[in-house]
């Protein structure tokens, strides 16, 4: 069923595509977003899936799912000053509350001076950082994106608190984890030592 499901998703996208009569170059991103997604051509209803098993095991499915994000960000993985690994329950929390996405080449992640109330956490690919227009670095695995909007009011920054500081562009598919400001905020408040508080 996972691969008559993508075919059907498809077929559907290109009729829709076609109703709305959008143009060949959009039509050719969103195909192309599309297959990035699914690239084994397989597409799960993950929720009802994990609607079969219990809290606990769908809890052991959410962290492993992140293994690969927590392995690459040392924010997660650095040991602190006692040569403890980060707190299981800080991974246990935020595995939970992350949703993936994907980025095209060229999509904008954050645009600078426009709300921003997310970070972004990347699992994989690059994205460039420009401020005014100007390239400033360039960011990639293990990185993240977004804390200084949502903690701007928390860190003294009342001007940047939910605007974003930097326009952030994806350079390749990027693979993201995504938290909302409330979310994110919540584990600063309940982790302080894992965030530097």
């Amino acid at each position: 069923y996972p691969s008559r499901n993508y075919k059907n998703q498809l077929e559907e996208l290109n009729e829709y595509m076609r109703v709305r009569c959008l143009p060949p170059d959009l039509r050719t991103r969103l195909r192309n977003y599309f297959v990035s997604l699914y690239p084994n051509r397989r597409i799960f209803e993950e929720s009802a899936v994990l609607s079969r098993f219990s809290r606990a095991l769908n809890q052991e499915i959410h962290t492993a799912r992140c293994e690969q994000l927590f392995a690459n960000m040392p924010l997660f993985s650095d040991k602190d000053a006692s040569g403890k690994d980060a707190e299981p329950a800080l991974l246990s929390a935020i595995c939970s509350l992350l949703v993936p996405e994907t980025a095209m080449p060229t999509e904008w992640l954050t645009e600078q001076g426009h709300v921003c109330n997310r970070v972004c956490f990347i699992e994989k690919g690059v994205v460039e950082v420009l401020v005014d227009d100007a390239v400033m670095a360039e960011m990639g695995d293990g990185t993240y994106i977004g804390e200084i909007s949502c903690l701007g009011d928390v860190l003294g920054l009342r001007e940047e608190s939910g605007f974003a500081t930097a326009s952030v562009r994806a350079l390749d598919y990027c693979y993201l984890h995504v938290i909302g400001r409330s979310d994110f905020r919540w584990l600063t408040i309940n982790f302080p030592a894992a965030f530097g508080a």
